[in-house]
Order: C-alpha cells, then structure tokens, then sequence
C-alpha cells in the first residue's frame, strides 16, 4: 500500500492540477501478459470486422476504443484493482468507489489530433460557476511507451476545476489561453486523472499503434455504468478477494 504520505501527495495533485502519473506498478512479467492479449484481441477483433477497428474514439481518425474480456489477464486484480491506484481512488472518492467501465484506446499510425474533451460532463453543466468535489477518475494503464512521436495524451491541467460556459463551447478557443502538456511516460505507467480535464489524443507518426487499458472509477452514487464492459462469470468473481468484488457493486 502506498504511505500516507505519498498518497496524500498524488491525491494533492489530481486535486490541484487533475491528473497524476504514477510508475510502473505492474511487474514486467504482468505487463508483458497485458501487452500480448491485447495485441491478439485487436488482431481478432480487426479480422472480425474486415479490418475495420470497432468504435471510434471522440472522432479523431485513427482513435479506437475496444472492451476486453474479463476473463484472462484481463481479469487480474493487479491490473484493474491495483492496490496502490485504488487507495488514490478511495481517498477521492470514497471507500464505497465503484468501476463503472473497462476499456481501451488504441491509436494507430497516422492518427490525427482528437477534439478537445472532457470524458463526463460537469454535474451541473453551466448553472454554476464553482466546481464540485470529483465524482469520476479515469486511470490509464500505458501498454507501451507514450511519447510525442507516437502521439501521447495532451492535456490541459487545472481545467477540472473550470466551469461550463454553455452547450457547444468551443473548448479549441478557451484552450489558447491555458498551457497544454503531453502525457510523455514509460510502459506500465498508471495515469489517474479526474474526468472532468480537458483532453485529446494527438496524432501517432511512428510506425506502431499506440494503446492503453483505460479503467473509469465513480462515486457510489453516480449514475454512470457500462454493464457491458463489466460482464464477468460468477467463477471468476468469486475468485477475486471481496474488496475487490465490492467494486462491482450496484
């Protein structure tokens, strides 16, 4: 588990700035596992749909998002529940947090910028002008190294805290007045952000696709859940320790 202090440190930051990135916490063994079954299960998924991806990610061309199975090393507990991440989660969200989604994003070569976006939005839209405690965090699993050249995550911190000025924004002109960075992190990174940042992927010129687990955390309370990314036989439920079932809880 991670010390009181340390915990406090990155809870600080996602409260101060709305993201942290946290090491490797996977071991190389583990990740390695990650990195083949997500490699197979595109693969699969590619020949299933005559080369065509599943879903596009926030319309930028290039960005997919698939759901794996929870079954396989997809359903380790050290990949989705990882104990140090989910004291971050607890501590911001409540010891009754919840995961709400499984996913990924993959990003091929010759991707291009994704809009700006926020991955929920704010609890009261526009009505009013301070912002709430978090009530969503996204934790990014990096299944490879992230970098500029393969198009890293950009995003612009602090912006979890800024309000809505209306349906449509047009978050490309507020953006020019708030510094932007890249996500730039080795393989096996854990990025944990508040969902509410303002984000995009940004366009992969290497030759490799880029990917990433991204796992969506919320509050007991709130109404947002992907039952289908969350599907996963009674066998293997049963089988992981009952804090981590809890987090499949209603």
């Amino acid at each position: 588990m991670m010390t009181h202090a340390s915990l406090d440190d990155v809870c600080g930051q996602i409260a101060d700035v709305g993201y942290a990135v946290l090491p490797a916490f996977l071991t190389p063994e583990l990740l390695g596992r990650v990195q083949l079954e997500y490699a197979e299960l595109y693969r699969r998924m590619r020949e299933a749909h005559d080369g065509k991806p599943l879903e596009t990610s926030h319309s930028g061309k290039g960005h997919f998002q698939i759901q794996p199975p929870l079954n396989g090393v997809f359903a380790d507990p050290e990949v989705f529940a990882n104990p140090f991440v989910i004291d971050c989660v607890r501590s911001i969200l409540g010891a009754e947090a919840r995961l709400a989604y499984y996913n990924s994003n993959i990003s091929e070569p010759g991707s291009n910028f994704q809009d700006i976006h926020r991955d929920v939005r704010l609890l009261f839209g526009s009505e009013i002008s301070l912002p709430t405690p978090s009530f969503m965090l996204v934790v990014n699993i990096l299944l490879c190294d992230f970098t500029e050249a393969n198009g890293s995550t950009e995003i612009w911190p602090g912006t979890h805290v800024l309000p809505d000025r209306g349906k449509g924004e047009d978050l490309v002109a507020r953006s020019a007045s708030v510094a932007s960075r890249r996500l730039n992190a080795p393989a096996g990174s854990f990025i944990v952000r508040d969902a509410r940042l303002w984000h995009r992927g940004t366009p992969n010129e290497s030759l490799e696709s880029r990917s990433m687990i991204s796992l969506v955390y919320k509050r007991k309370w709130f109404g947002f859940r992907h039952d289908k990314s969350l599907e996963v036989s009674q066998q293997i439920l049963q089988s992981w320790p009952e804090d981590v079932q809890s987090l499949f809880l209603r």
